[in-house]
């Protein structure tokens, strides 16, 4: 699904002309009008292909101050403007849209502004997707030109919170609770907590109840993710480890992906990967590269438990675009230190163990704190947003 979600972008992007487009382009709405006087941003001073941009985040229900009908470095509040002042013959003018996620997705906005900007007249120079800037996890980037050439317009769609604080005042964080599939008990009784506080559950491959807990799980609208033990020492060969899947030399991606699969096919449905141990392992790229790739052929996200700070899990899934964020787990999730993570981590996911009764108070006492931080938690699918852009 992930494939075919970057080749519809591409197709998007650069209109192979199918009848299927033309129809559901026709069926959009136009947002460019004539009437400049009715716009607050309207300036003599822009371009009429930059009005036009405007138009759409009038469209997209991007906010802007009516009062302010000044021209300066931002036209319109909340699309980031830069005008490189230096070039010349294209003047290039760079442009950054914040984008509410509750409200649109990015395929949708970059469809209505390339279909806009062209019918004034505007030329496509470039339409790519991107990840891992200036702190946001994925955008969609288009390059036009006016008619003349004379400016060229490098505009960035991302997904940006600030401006939307006043609809949106609860930040985000997701829980996943880790290595279940062994205590049955813990999790049948502990369910309405689970499913009233939106945690994800991420089993053990080879948990003894995995499979059903993981059946139940979805039942009940909770989201699964699978749990994968990592080497932490190499040559170590005490009991608990033997299951590890190992850093070999030469890597070995037909045995890791093997081994991950036998426990894939334990979990019902699950949406994710993560992994525990793995201090030596999640620091070696070349294995963690193949972790990656499986992630992105069975279109699982990707999160790095961190379990060491030189992991390379999280900067791999950035640079193959996988979906993904890093987390603040086991024994470092105090109270202490979280404030210092979310500040740090646009994505937050904590990670916690559950599998006794003290687990289970150590979970209420996270829920209380993020409640009194003002967070609200939500599945990773929701933090990360897979389900965007939609393709149905």
């Amino acid at each position: 699904m992930r494939l075919f979600s970057i080749l519809l972008f591409t197709f998007i992007l650069f209109g192979c002309k199918t009848s299927d487009k033309i129809e559901m382009i026709s069926e959009t709405p136009t947002y460019y009008s004539e009437n400049v006087d009715y716009h607050p941003w309207y300036n003599s001073k822009i371009d009429t292909l930059e009005k036009v941009i405007y138009d759409v985040a009038y469209a997209l229900k991007v906010p802007y101050d009516e009062n302010n009908k000044r021209y300066s470095a931002n036209v319109y509040t909340n699309v980031i403007r830069y005008e490189d002042k230096s070039t010349n013959n294209p003047r290039e003018v760079y442009l950054r849209f914040l984008l509410n996620r509750e409200a649109v997705d990015l395929t949708y906005a970059n469809m209505i502004l390339k279909q806009e900007l062209e019918k004034a007249g505007g030329k496509l120079v470039e339409g790519i997707f991107f990840a891992n800037w200036k702190n946001y996890l994925v955008g969609h980037k288009l390059t036009f030109r006016n008619r003349d050439d004379s400016f060229e317009y490098i505009i960035r769609l991302v997904y940006d919170k600030s401006p939307y604080s006043e609809l949106e005042q609860l930040q985000e964080i997701a829980v996943i609770l880790t290595e279940l599939g062994n205590n049955d008990k813990i999790i049948l009784n502990n369910i309405d907590l689970i499913k009233s506080n939106n945690l994800t559950l991420s089993f053990l491959g080879d948990g003894a109840f995995s499979d059903t807990l993981s059946s139940i799980a979805e039942a009940n609208n909770i989201e699964t993710m699978l749990t994968i033990p990592l080497e932490s020492y190499p040559n170590r060969q005490s009991y608990y480890q033997l299951n590890a899947i190992k850093v070999q030399n030469p890597i070995d991606k037909q045995l890791i992906w093997q081994q991950i699969n036998q426990l894939h096919n334990n979990i019902n449905s699950p949406k994710g990967l993560t992994h525990y141990w793995g201090d030596f392992a999640s620091s070696e790229a070349d294995f963690m590269q193949q972790i990656i790739d499986y992630c992105s052929e069975n279109n699982l996200y990707y999160i790095d438990a961190m379990t060491t700070s030189k992991s390379k899990g999280f900067e791999l899934a950035l640079r193959s675009q996988i979906l993904s964020t890093w987390a603040l787990s086991y024994n470092q999730v105090t109270s202490e230190n979280i404030n210092s993570y979310l500040q740090k981590n646009s994505n937050p996911v904590l990670i916690l163990p559950f599998n006794s009764e003290k687990d289970v108070t150590q979970l209420r006492k996270i829920i209380s704190l993020v409640d009194r931080k003002h967070f609200r938690i939500v599945n990773v699918s929701d933090l990360l947003n897979t389900d965007l852009p939609k393709i149905e």
